[in-house]
C-alpha cells in the first residue's frame, strides 16, 4: 500500500511537471530532466522498500528472526508461525501433528513431558508439511523426544501435498537458504501484521 501510494504520487508529480514543461516550451522534456526524475523515483522506491523491510525486521510479527520480547502476535495460520517458534524457542520435546495435537496445551503437558516442550501442530497438515516442520525443529534445537500424532487424513493426496486454503504454503520459511527468506520482509501480510 505504501509502495503504491508513493509510486502514484511520483507519477502524478512527474506527469504534472512534464505537462507544464511541454505546454510552456512546446518541446519534448530533455533527457537530463528525465534521468533526474527517474533517479529520484527509483531512490524513493528503494527507500520506501527499505523502510518496510526495517519495520518488519524490527517488529518481527511471526518471530521468524528472534523470539518476541513483548506479548507475541499469534497467527491463525501455523504454517507461517511455526518456523519462527521452531527456530527461536528453547525446547527438547516436540508435539507434532494436525488439529488433534493443536487441542493439547503444552503447559498442561509439562508434568508428562517436562518444562521444555513446544507444540508445532498444523491444522489439516499433510505428512509432507509435518516432515518439513520436524526437519526445521531438528536443525534448530537439540530435540530429544518427538510426539507425533498421525491422523489418517494426513496420509491422503500426493507425497508433497501442502494445504493452501488460507494462502500459499511458505516454502521459504522452511528452507535453509537465507536468500529465499527475503519474501518475509517484503510481504504485505508481514508489514500489515507489524503495523497493526
Amino acid at each position: 500500500v505504501c509502495l503504491a501510494l508513493t509510486l502514484a504520487a511520483f507519477l502524478l508529480e512527474g506527469l504534472r511537471g512534464m505537462r507544464r514543461s511541454f505546454w510552456r516550451t512546446k518541446r519534448k522534456v530533455n533527457a537530463r530532466a528525465s534521468r533526474r526524475w527517474s533517479g529520484r523515483f527509483l531512490t524513493a522506491v528503494l527507500v520506501l522498500a527499505g523502510v518496510c523491510m526495517i519495520v518488519v525486521y524490527v517488529v518481527d510479527p511471526l518471530q521468524f528472526v528472534r523470539k518476541a520480547s513483548y506479548e507475541p502476535y499469534w497467527s491463525v495460520e501455523q504454517r507461517y508461525q511455526n518456523p519462527g517458534v521452531a527456530k527461536n524457542y528453547n525446547y527438547d520435546t516436540v508435539l507434532l501433528g494436525t488439529s488433534t495435537i493443536e487441542n493439547l496445551r503444552p503447559e498442561e503437558m509439562k508434568p508428562l513431558l517436562g518444562d521444555h516442550n513446544v507444540k508445532l501442530a498444523l491444522s489439516a497438515g499433510s505428512l509432507y508439511e509435518q516432515r518439513l516442520t520436524l526437519q526445521l525443529a531438528l536443525r534448530s534445537q537439540p530435540v530429544q523426544t518427538v510426539y507425533w500424532g498421525l491422523d489418517y487424513m494426513a496420509f491422503g493426496g500426493s507425497a508433497d501435498r501442502v494445504e493452501e486454503v488460507l494462502g500459499p504454503f511458505p516454502n521459504y520459511f522452511y528452507e535453509q537458504n537465507a536468500w529465499s527468506q527475503w519474501k518475509y520482509f517484503f510481504n504485505y501480510s508481514s508489514l500489515k501484521d507489524s503495523v497493526v
